[in-house]
């Protein structure tokens, strides 16, 4: 399931084989673990879990307990931890964005500098 899809242009079209990308989660998470060669295995492992867990799991988690907010008959304090719990979640499920962004430029960044720097350019 792509959940990102571009097409690019430019510099950074000529360095990828094909002008037009689609990304998965689980394409990106898979490739988390190759971003940092210089890591340690079980920090690559922890990068994976924190890219899975702010992109697949908080979000998730924020919809669960906003269905259970609503369908379940709760006392009124139930229902008011449960809507601090699923604040906290929602604040973390943003970071989805964010954690996309910085995964895909630490990915393309390289090459389009070395393509910049090359003396050929």
């Amino acid at each position: 399931l792509p959940v990102l899809r571009g097409e690019y242009g430019g510099l950074a079209g000529d360095l990828r084989a094909s002008a037009e990308a689609s990304f998965s989660l689980a394409g990106l998470g898979a490739a988390a673990y190759d971003a940092d060669p210089i890591a340690s295995p079980p920090t690559r492992r922890l990068s994976q879990l924190v890219f899975f867990t702010t992109t697949l799991g908080c979000p998730l988690g924020w919809l669960a307990l906003l269905a259970t907010r609503s369908l379940a008959a709760l006392s009124r304090g139930r229902r008011r931890q449960l809507a601090r719990w699923s604040e906290l979640l929602y604040a973390w499920s943003t970071h989805e964005v964010l954690a996309v962004v910085l995964f895909n430029s630490a990915l393309e960044l390289g090459q389009y500098f070395q393509y910049l720097l090359d003396p050929r350019c």
